[in-house]
């Protein structure tokens, strides 16, 4: 996906529609409804054609639900379970990649969150869409590890998908807390319209 990124913890929606897609979706689904989603690099080739190049860490998830539309796409719902290095792309007959990967552990995963940042998700969450909003602020209130909390708020807070993508490549959850902490921080200024109380 161009600028598909799933996040441990997080559902994805997804909609598959072109050949390719479908036949992943349809393979998963068969088998074990795992699927990696690694945004793509779009780039240009030496003879300057377009291409796309793999994001070194993608999120490893499984497919929670599935439906096909009349037009034939598929709708879909993907829930992130881990982080994954990609570490080769395998010769496969399927139309779309395969690729060998590794499960990655983060640094400090027994981090607290902080109040802070409950503080803002909480004042955040009313933005977002009525199901959105209650599963985040129930993890706001609920979640105690810092790093799985930064993932549901980027997932559910964050618009830009490479700022996504920083979040799910970084696996030192004090840093992790820190890009999220300063964009949740830039997000309640903004939604303030810039003013502060002095």
């Amino acid at each position: 996906m161009p600028s598909g990124v799933l996040l441990p913890g997080a559902a994805l929606r997804l909609r598959a529609f072109d050949p390719r897609h479908r036949a992943l979706v349809y393979d998963a689904v068969a088998a074990d409804r795992v699927l990696a989603v690694v945004m793509l690099v779009q780039q240009k080739s030496a003879e300057g054609e377009p291409s796309a190049k793999l994001r070194p860490i993608a999120g490893a998830g499984v497919i929670e639900r599935e439906q096909r539309l009349s037009s034939g796409a598929i709708d879909l719902v993907v829930r992130g379970l881990s982080r994954v290095r990609i570490l080769r792309v395998l010769h496969s007959e399927r139309p779309y990649r395969v690729v060998e990967a590794q499960a990655l552990e983060e640094s400090s995963a027994g981090l607290a969150a902080p109040v802070e940042l409950r503080r803002l998700i909480l004042a955040l969450a009313p933005t977002l869409p009525e199901r959105e909003r209650r599963g985040l602020t129930e993890a706001a209130t609920s979640v105690p590890e810092a790093g799985r909390l930064c993932d549901l708020a980027a997932a559910g807070l964050f618009d830009a998908a490479e700022l996504r993508q920083s979040v799910l490549e970084q696996l030192d959850v004090g840093k992790r807390l820190d890009l999220v902490l300063a964009e949740l921080g830039r997000l309640s200024l903004e939604r303030r319209g810039g003013g502060l109380p002095v």
